[in-house]
Order: structure tokens, then sequence, then C-alpha cells
């Protein structure tokens, strides 16, 4: 319920470029954490990294990108 509240909240208010950025940021976290759970059902392991970490590689990858 938190989450729909914040979605909602990002969606309706702020500047542009914040809210793509926090659509972005949420976008990225989520498919990473499907990614993960899939990971651990279907392939029984775990990465040793920590999900966190590869969302903030994939965002910086990201941000690179569109400077270019």
């Amino acid at each position: 319920m938190a989450t729909m509240c914040w979605w909602n909240r990002s969606i309706k208010i702020g500047k542009q470029k914040e809210k793509h950025k926090d659509v972005t940021v949420a976008v990225y976290t989520i498919w990473n954490i499907w990614k993960e759970r899939n990971r651990r059902i279907f392939q029984n392991e775990a990465i040793s990294k920590g999900v966190g970490t590869l969302i903030k590689n994939e965002l910086s990858l990201q941000r690179e990108a569109r400077r270019e």
C-alpha cells in the first residue's frame, strides 16, 4: 500500500526531470528484484554482490548512455 501511495505521488507532483528519475529508479529496482527472485527459484543460486549493487550499476550505465 505504501508503494502505491509513493508511486501515485511521484507521478502527480514534482518537476518532470525529478519524476523521470524516481520512475527510473523504481523500474530498475523492481526489475532487479524480479530477476533475483527468478535466479533463486529457477537456478537455485543467488548473486554474491547483492541486488542493491546491481541496481546501482545499472542506473550508472543508464546515466552514462543518456549523456552520449
